[in-house]
């Protein structure tokens, strides 16, 4: 079965709806609670999780320099989940991650603010005022993380397959839609396809993860490209030739890579 990204707003429902489709569907749903536990394992303090879960763009870039890891812990958990199909991944730049995964449908679910405005009422116990400093808070810090580690715009509708709108749609009617839509993207063919995408980019932050944050060689503009045979090709400048020794070592160590294509890591004074 297809993989189901959703993004939702507060107090559009989406929380009860991703509760109810894995329930129904069996699926397994990924939430930031479980990331947490990840994040905190990898070296983050609760303290800095806190302040990096989608806070405002003024107090993100605070924390730059941890930014490059977090965002690529983040990503090897969701493409490590991915893997095992059947699974809900709840926000956390999944409609970008699986933009070109053609069996992984990307859902966002939205309200009017009026309607938002009174479920968040009832959901805090607040009054009007309150409930609208909540829907302005959650916003400007879901728009802010999204910018900040994978530069987009959520509520760019060029992300999604699939848009719900809860003011007039039940949760029974919107569960009902998605459960249906899924079957359009289940074609065999996709689900081929996808494995082998989402297999390269989560070989693609492994490999990352080695050599940046466990070797903790420093290399500059570091990327790498996997052929359709497996090898791979690392890229980027180093200060030394041992440098490029350690990263082709490191490379060779994760499990997945079947062979090094001759490296096109350069020395940063030939440059």
């Amino acid at each position: 079965m297809p993989i189901i990204a959703i993004s939702r707003q507060i107090g559009s429902m989406g929380n009860d709806l991703a509760d109810e489709l894995s329930k129904e569907l069996k699926y397994k749903l990924l939430t930031r609670d479980l990331i947490k536990d990840v994040l905190i394992s990898s070296g983050f303090s609760e303290k800095i999780i806190d302040k990096y879960d989608e806070k405002k763009s003024s107090l993100l870039y605070q924390f730059e320099l941890d930014k490059e890891k977090y965002s690529h812990i983040i990503k090897e958990v969701i493409y490590e989940f991915a893997r095992n199909d059947n699974v809900i991944i709840m926000g956390m730049g999944g409609q970008f991650f699986f933009n070109d995964i053609p069996n992984a449908l990307r859902v966002r679910i939205i309200s009017s603010l009026e309607t938002r405005i009174k479920r968040v009422i009832d959901k805090y116990d607040c009054d009007e005022y309150e409930a609208k400093y909540i829907i302005t808070n959650s916003d400007d810090a879901r728009i802010s993380f999204h910018k900040f580690f994978f530069n987009i715009d959520i509520r760019n509708i060029d992300l999604y397959d699939l848009i719900i709108n809860t003011d007039i749609i039940s949760l029974r009617k919107s569960t009902d839609i998605i459960k249906e839509a899924i079957f359009d993207f289940s074609a065999p063919e996709n689900k081929n396809i996808s494995i082998y995408r989402i297999n390269n980019q989560l070989l693609l932050q492994k490999i990352a993860g080695k050599i940046l944050y466990e070797m903790k060689i420093d290399i500059k503009s570091f990327d790498v490209e996997i052929s359709d045979d497996g090898f791979i090709t690392l890229k980027g400048f180093v200060d030394n030739e041992k440098d490029i020794e350690l990263c082709e070592k490191a490379a060779k160590e994760v499990k997945g890579v079947k062979g090094l294509n001759r490296s096109k890591i350069f020395l940063n004074k030939n440059i």
